[in-house]
């Protein structure tokens, strides 16, 4: 019964200690294969887009929300309605698409690859911890024609999830795949001290109970 105590005490110790430790080094994917929603319709022309003519709905429908965020790039170039997630802003319904993935916790973002369409620009918003979203970069229209990555290293900035939009450009959008990466959030000082008054708790609340223990010994 006691080295059971003891144990749980030990074990509730260390998780203690392990969350107030530092993250491993090295950067964690933020955004491959996590959860992902969306607002706004996609893989519909307006009639501009369908006199252009652009492809087809029906011929080019657009990709599943979860293409965006499975780690699959498509060769660069490819054309904006094949296998991407698309979307027409000229229709009315598709005038303010967004995508938002969850990063499953806080993190100091600071790695960004986006592959798109590449005569537009992508806005890449941030939610921080207390559930505020913010602008954090543009990536911005490049290269020839198609879908191209574009990726760059800034600098940290704490989030629990992004939004992208689309905004510029020609108003045909698309993308293929967006990728973040980062590192775990250390405690703060506050919390670290918390920490401690936890263990020290315990460690009296130990000692308290060793001392009646003793002292019923002594009676008996």
């Amino acid at each position: 019964m006691f080295a059971a105590k003891s144990f749980a005490s030990l074990a509730l110790a260390s998780s203690l200690l392990a969350w107030a430790q530092p993250a491993l080094a090295g950067p964690v994917d933020l955004t491959t294969g996590k959860a992902i929603t969306s607002t706004g319709v996609f893989g519909q022309l307006s009639a501009g887009g369908v006199a252009f003519p652009w492809c087809p709905d029906a011929t080019c429908p657009a990709a599943d929300l979860t293409t965006v965020n499975d780690g699959v790039y498509l060769a660069s170039g490819t054309a904006w309605q094949q296998g991407t997630v698309w979307w027409d802003a000229h229709n009315s319904l598709s005038a303010s698409n967004t995508m938002e993935i969850e990063f499953g916790g806080l993190f100091n973002v600071d790695f960004v690859s986006i592959q798109g369409d590449n005569n537009d620009e992508y806005l890449l918003e941030l939610r921080n911890a207390g559930g505020t979203w913010f602008s954090w970069v543009y990536a911005n229209s490049c290269c020839s024609a198609g879908m191209f990555e574009r990726s760059g290293s800034l600098a940290p900035a704490e989030a629990t999830a992004v939004r992208i939009s689309a905004r510029a450009g020609d108003g045909y959008y698309a993308l293929s795949e967006v990728r973040l990466t980062g590192s775990a959030v250390i405690p703060e000082p506050a919390s670290l001290a918390l920490v401690g008054l936890a263990l020290a708790g315990m460690l009296g609340a130990g000692r308290s109970r060793k001392g009646l223990r003793n002292q019923a010994s002594r009676q008996g």
